[in-house]
């Protein structure tokens, strides 16, 4: 299962993805809100990290 937005020139044209998790910190350690994360993490169609897509348009780095 698979619930990572994809987008094709910006991160800003993807869905915006989250998730509720409740439980105690003890029960949810700060490693498994971790992984969920980076499972809920936008990333690029073309499988290249955030880095690698270049700057936002408009943007002046």
């Amino acid at each position: 299962m698979s619930v990572q937005p994809k987008f094709v020139t910006t991160p800003t044209e993807g869905l915006y993805n989250h998730s509720i998790v409740t439980g105690s910190e003890k029960a949810i350690t700060e490693s498994v809100r971790g992984e969920i994360d980076n499972m809920l993490e936008i990333e690029s169609a073309s499988g290249k990290g955030h880095e690698e897509m270049g700057s936002m348009p408009g943007m002046n780095y």
